[in-house]
C-alpha cells in the first residue's frame, strides 16, 4: 500500500499491511464480489476497470480501480497489483444527472400535456402518452417522424420561421397557437409552448415542446363569434335602437339609436344611458338603472322623453333586460321612437322586444361510442352534465338520457356516422343534472387506415338558451307583425277622416260661400245701376268690387276642386292625372300625364290617395324644384298600381336628409302606409327628383278586369 492510499483510508501504511482488501471496501449494491474478480485474475482472466465505494477519512468515495497479476521473473504468479483514483466527484454528478434524467422522464411521460423531444433537424427523439392519444397514435409511433409531418400545412412555414429564429439565437423559446392533424383527419387546435436546450458549447442541443389542446378553447370563441355576429346582425337590421349598457357606460349601439338621438356612434359611447333623457326624468332614469344593475326586480319597460343633439324632444319606449357580461351585470336595452305614433301608445306597449344575452362558457361534451351507442369514451363534462362517473359512463348507453321523442333522430345519425359520409349533425333534448337540456351533437366516424369504422366520436354542446332565443324571437316577430297591421289600420283610417274633412270643406266651399259672394256681386251691381248721379270714382270702385268679388269666387272654385276632384270622383284615376297635368302646366312648367296600361277602378279611398300623392309630388316641384318638365306615369305590373313622378328640377341629398321631414314627404308616406304600399324617394343635388309609388290594387266589387 502506498502512503496515497492510507491517507484516503485515515490509517498508516502499517495498520493495512495484512488485511483484507474487503476491509476497505463500503458494501455497495453495484459492487461485484471481490472474491470471484480475484479469482478470474489469479486464472490469468483480464478484468476490465470497476468503480467502487471505499471507506475514507472524509467518509465514503467513489474510486476507480484497475487491477492484473503480478509475476516473478520466472514467471510465477505473486500476487495481485492495483492502481486507483478517486472519481467521487464524476460520480455524484452521473448520479445527480441519471436522478435528473429519471425526474424529466417521469414528468415527460405522466404529463397531462402533450410533450416532445425534437432534434434540430425537425425528427421527433421521445413523444409521451399524452400527445400520442391526443393525436390518435399508438405510442412510439411518431418516434423518428418528421415534426412537420404532424402540423396542418397552412402552419408548417409559421413554425419553421419561429424554429429558424430560435437555431439562428434570436430567441431560446416561443409559443404559438397552431393546428396539428389527427389521425384520423381531423384538426387538432393546440397552444405550443417550445424550449431550445443548447449544449455546453452554446450549439443546438434539442427542442423540448409542451402542447395543450384547446380544441374546445376555439370551438367555443368561434361559436361565442359566431352569436356575436348574429346579435349584431339582427340589431343592426332593426328599426328600434338597441343599446347595452354596462356600470361604466354605453358600450353598444346600433344605427336607430344614432338616427334617433342625432350623436354619432363615437359620442354616444363616452355617455352614459341617462345622459340621453329629459333633465326633468333624468335623476329618475339614473337611479332605476343603478338599481337594475345592483339586482332589484323592476318592470322592464317604460317611456322616456329623450333630448337629440339638436335639443329636440323624441319620446321613446325602452325595454331593458339584465345579462351578464364579461361577468359584470349588463343591460341590453331597446328604444321605439313613439313621437309620431303616440296614438298607437296601447298598441306598441302590448309589443315589448325580448331579447336575452346569451353566454356560451360551458365546454363541450365529448365521447366515443360503437354502433349499438354503447360510450367507449367521455370526457369530464360529459361525466359532469350527466352526473356519472367515469366507469360509469364507460361502456352505457346514452338512450336512456334522451328525450323519447328525440330518440329515433338520434338513431338516424349514429346510423349515418358509421357509413359514408361519416358525418351527422342532430339537435335533441337530455335529460341533464340540470333538468331537460338541447343539445347540438356534431358526430363524425374514427377510422383505420384501410378505411374500416371503428367507433364514432361526437362533441356536443349546450344550446338551450338559442333555442330559447329564437322561440322568443319568432313571438316578438309576431307582435311586431301584428303592431305594423294595427299602425297600418290607423293610418288609413287617420287618411279617411281627413279626406271627409276635405269633402265637407270643398262642399261648403262651393255651395255655401260662392254662392253667397256670388249674391253679393249682384247686389253690388244692382246698387250701381242705380246710383245714376253718384261721381265716377264711386262707380269704378263698384266695378273693381265686382270684378275682385268674381275672382275671389273663380279662386274658391278652384280651390273646392283641389279638396274634391270631381273628375277623380267620375272618370276615375286616368282622367283626373290627365286634368291635374293640364290645369298644373303654365309658361314655364309644362307637366305631362303618361298611362302605359288601362287603369281599372279602384275603391274611392285608394284612388283619393293615389290622386293627392301625384298631386303634392307635382306641386312640389313647381314650388320647390324649379322644374322645367314634370311627367307623371301610371302602370298598372301584375297586381300592382305603380305611380311615378319624375321633374328635371334642382334636387337635393337624400342621403344627408335634406328635406325627409318636409310636411309634403310625411304625408305621402303616410298615405302609402294606408294604401299598404312603399314610397321610395331618389334624388342629387343638380339631377332631379324621382318619387315612385308602389301599391296593392284594391279594385272596386263592380269595377271590370281592365
Amino acid at each position: 500500500v502506498n502512503e496515497s492510499l492510507a491517507r484516503r483510508c485515515g490509517v498508516r501504511v502499517s495498520e493495512l499491511i495484512g488485511q483484507s482488501v474487503q476491509t476497505i471496501l463500503t458494501p455497495h449494491p453495484s459492487h461485484p464480489d471481490p472474491r470471484q474478480r480475484m479469482a478470474r485474475m489469479l486464472a490469468g482472466e483480464a478484468v476490465e476497470p470497476q468503480l467502487w465505494q471505499m471507506t475514507a477519512a472524509g467518509g465514503p468515495c467513489w474510486v476507480e480501480a484497475v487491477a492484473g497479476p503480478m509475476h516473478s521473473p520466472a514467471g510465477e504468479l505473486v500476487g495481485i497489483q492495483g492502481v486507483s483514483r478517486d472519481v467521487t466527484e464524476r460520480r455524484l454528478a452521473e448520479d445527480a444527472l441519471r436522478a435528473s434524467e429519471e425526474r424529466f422522464r417521469s414528468v415527460f411521460d405522466n404529463a397531462p400535456v402533450g410533450m416532445t423531444v425534437v432534434s434540430p433537424d425537425g425528427a421527433v427523439l421521445q413523444v409521451n402518452r399524452a400527445l400520442s392519444a391526443m393525436l390518435g397514435y399508438d405510442d412510439g409511433a411518431l418516434i423518428g417522424a418528421r415534426v412537420w409531418d404532424a402540423l396542418h400545412p397552412d402552419d408548417v412555414p409559421t413554425l419553421q420561421g419561429l424554429v429558424g429564429a430560435t437555431l439562428a439565437g434570436e430567441r431560446d423559446r416561443f409559443a404559438v397557437e397552431c393546428r396539428h392533424m389527427h389521425r384520423d383527419g381531423h384538426v387538432v387546435w393546440n397552444q405550443l409552448h417550445v424550449f431550445l436546450e443548447r449544449q455546453s458549447d452554446g450549439s443546438p442541443g434539442r427542442f423540448i415542446s409542451q402542447m395543450e389542446d384547446i380544441t374546445e378553447q376555439r370551438v367555443a370563441e368561434a361559436a361565442l363569434r359566431s352569436s356575436e355576429r348574429r346579435f349584431r346582425s339582427f340589431a343592426e337590421s332593426m328599426a328600434a335602437g338597441v343599446l347595452i349598457v354596462r356600470s361604466d357606460g354605453i358600450v353598444y349601439v346600433n344605427e336607430a339609436v344614432t338616427t334617433l338621438t342625432g350623436f354619432s356612434r363615437e359620442e354616444l359611447l363616452q355617455k352614459q344611458a341617462w345622459d340621453l333623457v329629459h333633465p326633468d326624468e333624468r335623476a329618475g332614469a339614473q337611479e332605476r338603472v343603478l338599481r337594475r344593475m345592483a339586482g332589484e326586480e323592476l318592470d322592464p319597460h317604460t317611456s322616456y322623453r329623450l333630448v337629440t343633439k339638436t335639443g329636440e324632444c323624441r319620446w321613446a319606449d325602452i325595454t331593458i333586460v339584465i345579462f351578464d357580461l364579461d361577468g359584470e351585470p349588463a343591460i341590453l336595452s331597446t328604444a321605439f321612437d313613439l313621437t309620431e305614433r303616440k296614438l298607437a301608445e296601447e298598441a306598441l306597449r302590448s309589443s315589448e322586444a325580448r331579447y336575452r344575452g346569451l353566454v356560451e362558457s360551458q365546454h363541450e361534451l365529448v365521447l366515443r361510442f360503437d354502433a349499438d351507442g354503447h360510450v367507449t369514451f367521455a370526457n369530464d363534462a360529459y361525466c359532469d352534465t350527466y352526473g356519472l362517473a367515469r366507469d360509469q359512463a364507460i361502456g352505457a348507453p346514452f338512450w336512456p338520457f334522451v328525450h323519447p321523442a328525440d330518440v329515433e333522430q338520434l338513431r338516424t345519425a349514429v346510423k349515418a356516422t358509421m357509413q359514408p359520409p361519416y358525418r351527422a349533425t342532430v339537435e335533441v333534448r337530455s335529460r341533464t343534472v340540470r333538468g331537460w337540456r338541447w343539445f347540438e351533437w356534431e358526430a363524425s366516424a374514427v377510422r383505420d387506415p384501410n378505411g374500416v369504422v371503428l367507433e364514432g366520436q361526437a362533441a356536443g354542446r349546450d344550446v338551450t338558451e338559442r333555442r330559447r332565443t329564437q322561440d322568443d324571437l319568432r313571438a316578438s316577430l309576431e307582435d311586431l307583425r301584428r303592431n305594423e297591421e294595427k299602425l297600418r289600420l290607423l293610418s288609413q283610417r287617420h287618411v279617411a277622416v281627413r279626406e271627409e274633412e276635405r269633402k265637407r270643406l270643398s262642399l261648403d266651399l262651393h255651395d255655401d260661400v260662392c254662392q253667397e259672394l256670388v249674391a253679393v256681386a249682384i247686389l253690388v251691381e244692382s246698387a250701381a245701376g242705380r246710383l245714376d248721379a253718384a261721381p265716377p270714382e264711386v262707380m269704378r270702385d263698384l266695378g273693381r268690387a265686382t270684378e275682385y268679388l268674381s275672382e275671389v269666387v273663380d279662386h274658391l272654385r278652384d280651390l273646392a276642386r283641389d279638396l274634391r276632384p270631381l273628375v277623380l270622383h267620375d272618370l276615375g284615376l286616368e282622367s283626373s292625372l290627365r286634368s291635374l297635368a293640364l290645369r298644373i302646366s303654365n309658361e314655364k312648367t309644362t307637366v305631362q300625364a303618361i298611362v302605359a296600361t288601362d287603369i281599372p277602378r279602384l275603391e274611392e279611398s285608394a284612388e283619393m290617395a293615389i290622386h293627392r300623392i301625384a298631386q303634392e309630388a307635382v306641386t312640389n316641384a313647381l314650388r320647390h324644384a324649379q322644374a322645367r318638365l314634370v311627367t307623371m306615369r301610371l302602370a298598372v305590373v301584375g297586381d300592382c298600381l305603380q305611380l311615378e313622378v319624375r321633374d328635371d328640377g334642382r334636387g337635393f341629398d337624400v342621403e344627408r336628409g335634406e328635406s325627409s321631414h318636409a310636411l309634403g314627404l310625411a304625408s305621402m308616406d303616410e298615405r302609402a302606409q294606408a294604401l299598404s304600399g312603399r314610397l321610395s324617394v331618389e334624388s342629387r343635388r343638380g339631377e332631379g327628383t324621382i318619387i315612385r309609388l308602389e301599391c296593392p290594387l284594391s279594385r272596386r266589387p263592380d269595377a271590370s278586369a281592365a
